[in-house]
């Protein structure tokens, strides 16, 4: 069988299925209400995106075994295998359709970040004429967050993380929790930026009633926005976040592990993957 067809059968097969099967794992739990909102934030963001380092480190295994194997391997898919992998390229595609259409789609909200390389705020004229002078600016201090850490970014990638494990809901919870979380994240970012948690509010308020059904989960979620509001008037600091590089590095040392141990033993480990025949 050719080698590349073969590794694109086996990087759905192995990759897409491994992702679609820790979805249960990805569990919304309110243990740690009390911690900062920076914390819980990064750990649901790790939560969401471990399907696409599941998907990487096959990838990642699997190119380390082609560079190693002749244009015509010996190794073959099944039927019932091939069956397998349709499903996860179908759902693959479904995942990259409405990604594509989410970035795609015009900000349904007076005030906005858009683009996913160079992030840029983008404002309703109107609203400048809505809110005063100190709310505009701390809308305009809550986006600019949100674009230094290229969020649209990060929210396409939570949200395709979430699609390839469709139709589990765990994933979709995850991510509106998430979402939840960054909103709040970026609401103490713009504080310890200077911005009165008062004027921020007045901000928020005034920019929901703005919004069309649909639209950003920080502004169309009454809930969430009663919790932004609460959180930004009960007189608590919040805490400042600490960098950590500790979760990249593990996940490029992960990576590079797959890489050298699917070139050393990757004919060995395809043996025993089951729909692997010779």
């Amino acid at each position: 069988m050719s080698r590349e067809l073969l590794l694109l059968g086996l990087t759905a097969l192995v990759g897409g299925g491994a992702a679609w099967l820790v979805a249960p794992l990805c569990g919304v739990s309110n243990s740690g209400a009390r911690e900062p909102a920076w914390q819980r934030e990064r750990r649901a963001w790790r939560w969401l995106i471990s399907p696409l380092v599941v998907v990487a480190a096959g990838s990642a295994m699997l190119f380390g075994w082609a560079l190693q194997e002749p244009e015509v391997s010996d190794e073959r898919l099944t039927w019932l295998a091939w069956i397998a992998v349709a499903v996860v390229l179908a759902l693959w595609l479904r995942a990259i359709a409405r990604l594509v259409h989410a970035i795609n789609a015009r900000p349904a909200i007076p005030i906005a970040v858009v683009g996913l390389v160079s992030p840029r705020v983008v404002v309703d004229p109107q609203l400048r004429q809505t809110l005063d002078a100190d709310a505009f600016a701390a809308a305009l201090a809550h986006e600019a967050a949100h674009a230094r850490h290229r969020d649209p970014l990060r929210i396409a990638l939570a949200q395709l993380a979430a699609d390839l494990q469709w139709p589990w809901p765990q994933p979709r919870r995850m991510l509106a929790l998430w979402r939840d979380l960054l909103e709040q994240t970026r609401d103490d970012e713009a504080v310890w930026e200077g911005v009165r948690p008062d004027d921020l509010a007045a901000a928020i308020v005034g920019a929901a009633r703005w919004c069309v059904r649909g639209a950003g989960a920080g502004l169309t979620d009454g809930r969430g926005i009663e919790r932004r509001i609460w959180r930004l008037l009960d007189g608590v600091p919040p805490d400042r976040p600490r960098r950590s590089w500790a979760f990249a590095i593990l996940v490029a040392s992960g990576l590079a592990a797959a890489l050298v141990i699917g070139f050393a033993v990757g004919d060995e480990l395809l043996a025993r993957l089951p729909g692997v025949s010779r």
